[in-house]
């Protein structure tokens, strides 16, 4: 059985465009197997080089650049080197280059939510955000919390992380705060506005 006939007979079993043809700038057979009709919108070539030859980019200006992750060296044509300042050599860098700390978004790892901050942390070649309370209590205890354990914010201001601002608890905590420790912030933080207000 000839490569065409296999293809045809292929085609008629599988739910997959299967386009075969002679290339028409080195005149090779060759045939594209897809599941999109795009395929059969760029056949003609059997690879990027001849395809670049139909579609008149072959003698496009370029030169090589080292890859960001690999320092692997890639073709880049002038077009893309005016509109990128980093280029990688394969998806699998491009993957790196664009997450964690690579990122051009990269923000120093933290993020907010709820009014928490949650810091990036690694944890077995991964990454995960850790809420920043739970991180400095547990660096004042000198070990991790239990899963139960979770920390209040005496003040009622989610992103005051300081230690005299926090409290270990093992059970859910009620809404809002005790009236002695917001009267205690008050004083403590607005004492000048206090005694504004309490000489009117």
């Amino acid at each position: 059985m000839t490569i065409k006939q296999c293809i045809s007979y292929c085609n008629k079993f599988v739910e997959r465009i299967i386009y075969s043809s002679i290339c028409i700038v080195c005149k090779k057979f060759y045939y594209l197997i897809g599941y999109y009709p795009r395929i059969i919108a760029v056949a003609g070539a059997c690879s990027k080089k001849c395809g670049s030859v139909l579609t008149g980019r072959a003698n496009e200006t370029g030169k090589y650049i080292p890859c960001a992750i690999c320092n692997k060296q890639k073709w880049i044509t002038q077009y893309r080197i005016k509109r990128s300042k980093r280029f990688f050599c394969s998806r699998k860098c491009h993957g790196i280059g664009v997450s964690g700390e690579l990122s051009t978004t990269w923000n120093g790892g933290k993020m907010k939510s709820g009014g928490y901050i949650y810091t990036s942390i690694h944890n077995h070649n991964s990454r995960k955000y850790v809420g920043e309370h739970r991180i400095v209590m547990e660096k004042y205890l000198g070990r991790k919390l239990k899963p139960f354990e979770n920390i209040h914010h005496i003040n009622g201001i989610r992103n005051d992380n300081r230690i005299e601002n926090l409290e270990l608890w093992t059970t859910s905590q009620p809404y809002g705060q005790r009236v002695d420790d917001i009267i205690k912030f008050v004083c403590v933080n607005y004492a000048k506005e206090v005694e504004k207000f309490l000489h009117k």
